[in-house]
């Protein structure tokens, strides 16, 4: 649990770095502490967090699933279809549980992580309060959730910035 605590904790005295004018400081401090707090959660040793044996059951029976079936949505799981096909593709690279967590973390940490430095004005305080409120919930247990939220992010932005192609696709 100290682990998490000290997340925090740097993440709090790394709001300083919003008032440093060196883009290159922040972006390589940002980077680094991010990509930190991206393998803490992607590395983390099932049972951890509540869901992680559910995920493992869930990849473990994509091996008896073809991918025309996860498509077209023929099979027994109460599991979205493309976080099923992402399982798939995982199993089939060669990768075990881990590697699929490695993965969505991933996923969802560079989704949000660049979306945050892009749009806030302050992106320490920013990466602060996603941590404090979504962190452990959203990256660590609900994994699915986080990475649809991630997904939807980075649609309202382009929504913004009027890159309807983007929007949809």
């Amino acid at each position: 649990m100290a682990v998490y605590y000290l997340i925090f904790i740097i993440s709090y005295f790394l709001c300083f770095f919003d008032f440093i004018k060196e883009t290159k400081i922040k972006l390589f401090v940002f980077l680094l502490f991010t990509a930190s707090v991206t393998l803490i959660a992607g590395l983390r040793t099932l049972g951890v967090d509540n869901d992680s044996v559910v995920y493992q059951q869930i990849f473990i029976s994509s091996e008896n699933i073809s991918f025309y079936q996860i498509i077209i949505g023929d099979y027994w799981e109460n599991t979205e279809r493309g976080f099923y096909l992402l399982n798939k593709l995982v199993y089939t690279s060669g990768g075990d549980i881990q590697t699929l967590l490695l993965t969505v973390s991933i996923l969802t940490a560079s989704l949000n992580y660049s979306i945050i430095y892009k749009i806030s004005p302050y992106p320490f305080l920013s990466l602060l309060f996603y941590l404090s409120f979504f962190y452990l919930y959203r990256d660590f247990t609900q994994i699915r959730y986080g990475l649809s939220c991630a997904l939807v992010f980075y649609a309202i932005y382009f929504y913004i910035k009027k890159r309807y192609f983007f929007f949809f696709v």
